[in-house]
Protein backbone atom coordinates (compact mmCIF):
# COMPACT_ATOMS: atom_id res chain seq x y z
CA UNK A 1 0.00 0.00 0.00
CA UNK A 2 1.26 3.28 -1.06
CA UNK A 3 2.11 5.94 2.19
CA UNK A 4 -0.40 8.57 2.48
CA UNK A 5 0.01 12.43 2.01
CA UNK A 6 0.34 12.69 5.79
CA UNK A 7 3.80 10.30 5.57
CA UNK A 8 4.80 11.67 2.09
CA UNK A 9 4.86 15.30 3.77
CA UNK A 10 6.60 14.49 6.54
CA UNK A 11 9.38 12.92 3.99
CA UNK A 12 9.02 15.46 1.09
CA UNK A 13 9.49 19.03 3.69
CA UNK A 14 6.60 20.70 2.09
CA UNK A 15 2.46 21.07 4.34
CA UNK A 16 -0.62 20.17 3.43
CA UNK A 17 -1.27 23.95 2.60
CA UNK A 18 1.90 23.50 0.34
CA UNK A 19 0.54 20.74 -1.14
CA UNK A 20 -3.47 21.57 -1.84
CA UNK A 21 -2.17 24.91 -3.27
CA UNK A 22 -0.06 23.22 -5.87
CA UNK A 23 -3.26 20.79 -6.04
CA UNK A 24 -5.78 23.94 -6.59
CA UNK A 25 -3.79 25.71 -9.19
CA UNK A 26 -2.79 22.08 -10.97
CA UNK A 27 0.98 23.12 -10.15
CA UNK A 28 1.19 19.02 -10.03
CA UNK A 29 2.03 17.34 -13.07
CA UNK A 30 1.01 13.48 -11.72
CA UNK A 31 -2.24 12.67 -11.65
CA UNK A 32 -4.01 12.24 -7.82
CA UNK A 33 -6.41 9.94 -6.98
CA UNK A 34 -10.14 11.28 -5.95
CA UNK A 35 -9.60 12.15 -2.73
CA UNK A 36 -12.21 11.63 0.04
CA UNK A 37 -13.57 13.04 3.67
CA UNK A 38 -11.97 10.93 6.14
CA UNK A 39 -9.94 8.44 4.14
CA UNK A 40 -6.10 9.13 4.10
CA UNK A 41 -4.87 9.63 0.86
CA UNK A 42 -2.42 7.75 -0.93
CA UNK A 43 0.36 9.25 -3.12
CA UNK A 44 2.25 7.84 -5.68
CA UNK A 45 6.21 7.17 -6.13
CA UNK A 46 5.90 9.47 -9.05
CA UNK A 47 4.07 12.63 -6.48
CA UNK A 48 5.83 12.50 -4.01
CA UNK A 49 9.09 13.08 -6.15
CA UNK A 50 7.63 15.66 -7.36
CA UNK A 51 6.49 17.44 -4.20
CA UNK A 52 9.93 16.77 -3.21
CA UNK A 53 11.60 18.61 -5.73
CA UNK A 54 9.21 21.35 -6.33
CA UNK A 55 9.50 22.38 -2.22
CA UNK A 56 13.48 22.18 -2.66
CA UNK A 57 13.30 24.21 -5.97
CA UNK A 58 10.65 26.93 -4.31
CA UNK A 59 11.79 26.70 -1.00
CA UNK A 60 15.17 27.90 -3.03
CA UNK A 61 13.58 30.93 -3.99
CA UNK A 62 12.68 29.65 -7.49
CA UNK A 63 9.02 31.16 -8.85
CA UNK A 64 6.32 28.12 -9.13
CA UNK A 65 6.35 27.88 -12.91
CA UNK A 66 10.34 27.70 -13.03
CA UNK A 67 9.84 25.04 -10.19
CA UNK A 68 7.41 23.25 -11.94
CA UNK A 69 9.31 23.04 -15.28
CA UNK A 70 12.46 22.29 -13.80
CA UNK A 71 10.46 19.25 -11.72
CA UNK A 72 8.98 18.17 -14.87
CA UNK A 73 11.80 17.37 -16.09
CA UNK A 74 13.80 15.55 -13.22
CA UNK A 75 10.97 13.19 -13.31
CA UNK A 76 11.73 12.57 -16.63
CA UNK A 77 15.41 12.25 -16.38
CA UNK A 78 14.69 10.12 -12.97
CA UNK A 79 12.94 7.84 -14.96
CA UNK A 80 15.20 6.90 -17.74
CA UNK A 81 17.71 7.01 -15.32
CA UNK A 82 19.67 10.17 -16.42
CA UNK A 83 18.85 12.48 -13.35
CA UNK A 84 22.58 13.66 -11.94
CA UNK A 85 22.69 13.23 -8.55
CA UNK A 86 23.48 16.91 -7.96
CA UNK A 87 22.24 20.42 -9.74
CA UNK A 88 23.01 23.85 -8.58
CA UNK A 89 20.88 26.42 -9.98
CA UNK A 90 20.73 30.60 -9.82
CA UNK A 91 17.42 31.57 -9.13
CA UNK A 92 17.42 35.15 -10.64
CA UNK A 93 18.51 34.42 -14.42
CA UNK A 94 17.73 30.35 -14.50
CA UNK A 95 21.12 29.45 -15.05
CA UNK A 96 21.62 26.27 -13.82
CA UNK A 97 24.75 23.45 -14.00
CA UNK A 98 24.13 19.28 -13.44
CA UNK A 99 26.92 17.58 -11.27
CA UNK A 100 28.12 14.18 -10.19
CA UNK A 101 27.56 14.06 -6.70
CA UNK A 102 29.69 16.05 -3.76
CA UNK A 103 32.76 13.75 -3.61
CA UNK A 104 35.74 15.83 -3.79
CA UNK A 105 37.00 15.70 -7.26
CA UNK A 106 33.37 16.63 -8.26
CA UNK A 107 33.25 19.70 -5.55
CA UNK A 108 36.51 20.72 -7.13
CA UNK A 109 34.99 20.56 -10.81
CA UNK A 110 32.19 22.07 -9.76
CA UNK A 111 34.01 25.38 -8.03
CA UNK A 112 36.32 25.68 -11.57
CA UNK A 113 32.53 25.57 -13.57
CA UNK A 114 31.72 28.22 -11.26
CA UNK A 115 34.95 30.07 -11.62
CA UNK A 116 34.62 30.07 -15.03
CA UNK A 117 30.85 31.44 -14.87
CA UNK A 118 32.10 33.98 -12.77
CA UNK A 119 34.73 35.03 -15.30
CA UNK A 120 32.36 35.22 -17.90
CA UNK A 121 30.06 37.34 -15.80
CA UNK A 122 26.99 34.85 -15.32
CA UNK A 123 27.52 34.81 -11.47
CA UNK A 124 28.57 37.64 -9.30
CA UNK A 125 28.62 40.47 -12.00
CA UNK A 126 26.81 44.03 -11.90
CA UNK A 127 23.46 44.02 -13.89
CA UNK A 128 23.98 45.09 -17.69
CA UNK A 129 20.83 45.36 -19.78
CA UNK A 130 18.48 41.75 -19.11
CA UNK A 131 21.26 40.07 -17.61
CA UNK A 132 20.40 39.06 -14.13
CA UNK A 133 23.23 37.95 -12.05
CA UNK A 134 23.72 35.69 -9.13
CA UNK A 135 23.01 37.02 -5.80
CA UNK A 136 22.33 33.43 -4.21
CA UNK A 137 23.35 30.00 -5.64
CA UNK A 138 21.00 27.20 -4.64
CA UNK A 139 22.36 23.55 -4.79
CA UNK A 140 20.17 20.49 -4.65
CA UNK A 141 21.07 17.08 -4.03
CA UNK A 142 18.93 14.92 -5.96
CA UNK A 143 19.96 11.79 -5.32
CA UNK A 144 19.16 12.42 -1.17
CA UNK A 145 15.68 13.13 -2.43
CA UNK A 146 15.04 10.42 -4.44
CA UNK A 147 17.40 8.53 -1.42
CA UNK A 148 14.53 9.64 1.05
CA UNK A 149 11.56 9.36 -0.76
CA UNK A 150 12.53 5.51 -2.10
CA UNK A 151 13.25 4.48 1.84
CA UNK A 152 9.67 6.01 2.59
CA UNK A 153 8.21 3.71 -0.04
CA UNK A 154 10.50 0.65 1.03
CA UNK A 155 9.32 0.71 3.89
CA UNK A 156 5.37 0.96 3.15
CA UNK A 157 6.28 -2.56 1.46
CA UNK A 158 7.65 -4.51 4.07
Amino acid sequence: MPPTLSEVLSVVECTRDDFNNWKRREILGTRLPNSRSGVAQEISRKTALEMAFLSALISGGFDTATASIQTAKWLREEATGKLTPAWAGNPRNKQSIEFGGFDKQTCEGLAAALADQIEAGYVGAEKTGEFMPATMLVVIDRAAIVRRVDRLYSEQRS
